[in-house]
């Protein structure tokens, strides 16, 4: 055993020497490449030194050594040179900082804007700035707070601050400054840079998610700059004249997940027009549960318009979308919101009743209590609320059956016909019933209907047996629908 120790240590000592020179060549090796395609850089042929800057792009960081000889290129009379040398630098990364400053200087070259737009050295600019990385946040800092703020470049600075997420912290304050900009389209890309700089880590930029990214998260610079921006981006999303910027400020507080935007955010659902008003709705459910409370004290509020109550169950419903599988509200939540939706379903206004319905599906199992409600609802004069309630009654129980009548019913229906459909294909096997009335929609006008018509009778199965001479026909004759009947009928005939 000794030997065969000693024997091994003679063999690695053995090794050793060869592994070592051929590290040394090959690191002789790149050095000579290196100074061979900096020369090349410098050559009288365009056509070379776009090949050279393409090379060393392919190297990447193992070309920091060539960044001075890149910085210089950057002043080549061919912009396709430009072009590829500003790409190389992106290809190195933070070791092309040097290249910074002339970088920028595109960015703000007014006089030949539309020249660099258009040859791409603009958008390839950014794209490096960005992969530098944080050391260009300072410089950009520095232009931001101009007293002259240029808004193309202020487009791009805020657009390269954004793609780095957290590690753009330190240009917080500048941001903030910008939203009291003169110039509307200055604010609202202020407010946008400020999203993903602050965002909660679950919307926000890989680079949050890093041992790096956590520790700015946590550290004083980064809360108290969150601090500042949600107490300024409540203040725009409050009085900004402007709607591109307040729709922008309301973004920026949902992906920061900023409770003490909620009052904001209910204010402008109150405020602004129908459509408009969706997006704030949106935005207040993205907070998540913490706006429940808020959500639910609009529903309930019979005094409110019906206009106002839809975008609070509209807030619910994006809220739930995130929250049903992973993290499901907490018992006392739900209970609270189970209650509000039991009493909507009896609302005069007919979507509410509808929404309420839909909410009570997104609950889904946890909302059992509401089952003789939304059974009652399976009766109501409105088509949307039945459908809604027959929904409902399968998500919250799979084995309740008793919506399937009603979804057949409503099959007939012009309005709710392919939804309906839709409905019946959750039940798979179960909605063997529907079978003669599916058969029948296979000769609906409606060319979508007919589709899902047939995609139903393949979920069914084996219990759709009386379906496959249709479809067998639907195969030889209907070019659109074929390839969608013969699936089915695989799935029928048990093929697949």
């Amino acid at each position: 055993m000794a030997n065969l120790f000693i024997s091994g240590i003679l063999v690695g000592a053995a090794l050793v020497g060869p592994l070592q020179n051929a590290c040394k060549h090959a690191a002789e090796a790149q050095k000579q490449r290196l100074e061979t395609l900096v020369r090349s850089l410098a050559d009288k042929d365009p056509g070379t030194r776009k090949a050279a800057a393409k090379d060393l792009a392919k190297i990447g960081p193992g070309a920091n050594d060539a960044v001075p000889f890149l910085v210089k290129g950057l002043k080549d009379v061919d912009v396709d040179v430009r072009r590829e040398v500003v790409d190389a630098l992106g290809a190195i990364g933070p070791g092309a900082k040097d290249a910074i400053p002339d970088l920028i200087q595109i960015l703000k070259d007014e006089k030949r804007r539309q020249e660099l737009l258009q040859s791409g050295l603009i958008a390839s600019s950014q794209i490096t700035l960005a992969e530098i990385g944080p050391s260009v946040v300072p410089f950009l800092t520095r232009e931001i707070r101009a007293k002259k703020v240029d808004p193309n470049f202020c487009e791009y600075a805020t657009s390269i601050l954004a793609s780095l997420g957290c590690q753009a912290v330190s240009a917080v304050p500048a941001l903030i400054k910008l939203l009291d900009h003169e110039n509307p389209d200055i604010r609202r890309r202020s407010a946008d840079a400020l999203a993903w700089i602050l965002a909660s880590p679950e919307n926000g930029r890989k680079n949050q998610h890093t041992e790096e990214g956590k520790k700015i998260q946590r550290s004083a610079e980064f809360q108290g700059g969150k601090q500042m921006a949600v107490a300024a981006l409540v203040q725009a999303l409050g009085n900004d004249p402007d709607y591109s910027v307040r729709i922008a400020a309301s973004s920026a507080l949902a992906m920061q997940k900023a409770i003490a935007a909620i009052p904001a955010l209910v204010e402008r659902m109150e405020k602004e027009p129908p459509i408009p008003a969706l997006a704030f709705a949106a935005h207040l459910g993205s907070i998540g549960p913490e706006a429940l409370p808020a959500i639910l004290t609009i529903i309930e509020d019979e005094d409110r318009t019906a206009g106002l109550r839809s975008k609070a169950f509209h807030a619910f419903h994006v809220m739930s979308i995130p929250y049903t599988d992973r993290v499901p509200l907490n018992k006392e939540s739900a209970k609270k919101a189970i209650r509000v939706f039991r009493k909507s379903l009896k609302d005069q206004d007919k979507d509410l009743r509808s929404d309420a319905a839909l909410s009570l599906e997104e609950i889904g199992a946890n909302a059992r209590e509401a089952i003789p409600d939304l059974t009652a609802a399976l009766k109501d004069p409105s088509v949307h609320v039945r459908l809604s309630a027959a929904r409902a009654i399968y998500a919250i129980d799979p084995k309740n059956l008793s919506s399937l009548p009603v979804l057949i019913e409503l099959m007939d229906d012009k309005s709710v016909g392919g939804s309906a459909i839709q409905a019946i294909r959750l039940l798979k096997d179960k909605a063997a019933p529907a079978v003669p009335k599916l058969i029948g929609a296979l000769r609906n006008p409606d060319v979508q209907t007919r589709r899902v018509a047939i995609s139903a009778l393949g979920d069914i199965g084996p219990a759709a047996q009386d379906a496959i001479p249709y479809l067998e026909e639907l195969v030889k004759t209907d070019e659109e629908l074929g390839k969608d009947a013969k699936y089915s009928l695989e799935r029928i005939k048990k093929l697949c």
